[in-house]
């Protein structure tokens, strides 16, 4: 059944995600690049919902609760800092963290 299907392909779409921003909270990404990753995505998604308007998209992302890349890295860089600071090191990389936070 395609409802099956689907529901797999949203799986299988959300692990991909998972494997695309793997170690990336480490790092801070500009603004091209993130766009570049919510284009990657974005037309995966339009593989994924067989569509060929961009417009479409954002509805059957909101629908499925699938969030771009660039909100993603956003939240996985907040956890990876709050963590980061919490361990023995943040004396020595405080200053570095809150600069690249600042810069962000």
């Amino acid at each position: 059944m395609r409802v099956c299907n689907v529901q797999q392909d949203i799986l299988l779409a959300a692990h991909k995600k998972t494997i695309l921003l793997y170690g990336l909270e480490c790092f801070q990404l500009g603004k091209a690049d993130l766009d570049s990753l919510d284009f990657t995505f974005n037309r995966l998604c339009m593989k994924l919902f067989k569509t060929g308007s961009i417009e479409l998209v954002p509805d059957c992302q909101s629908y499925f609760d699938i969030d771009l890349p660039s909100c993603d890295l956003k939240r996985r860089q907040d956890k990876f800092i709050t963590r980061y600071i919490s361990t023995d090191h943040r004396e020595q990389f405080l200053p570095i963290l809150l600069q690249a936070v600042i810069h962000s």
